[in-house]
């Protein structure tokens, strides 16, 4: 499931690299500072999935920085529910 989850966010980071906002359903033409923003933000979400797929083959020796990565997963989606609210 750690695999899945980590293949996964490599597909939407690649689809944004490659898509760009557009991939997402409904959203608005986006200038160049957003797009650039997306494309970067994006490709550190690639390494995220990365890592977390590297992580999930051996958990055991690996444990400590797959709680690194959840911690800053955690932490990045209360930042979105902050700033939506």
């Amino acid at each position: 499931i750690i695999s899945l989850f980590g293949v996964t966010c490599v597909a939407i980071a690649l689809s944004h690299i490659a898509i760009s906002p557009s991939i997402i359903t409904q959203s608005m033409p986006v200038n160049s500072m957003m797009d650039s923003e997306d494309h970067f933000y994006a490709k550190l979400f690639l390494g995220f999935g990365a890592a977390l797929d590297q992580c999930s083959r051996k958990l055991e020796e690996r444990g400590a920085l797959f709680k690194a990565l959840m911690i800053v997963f955690f932490l990045g989606g209360s930042a979105r529910i902050v700033s939506t609210i």
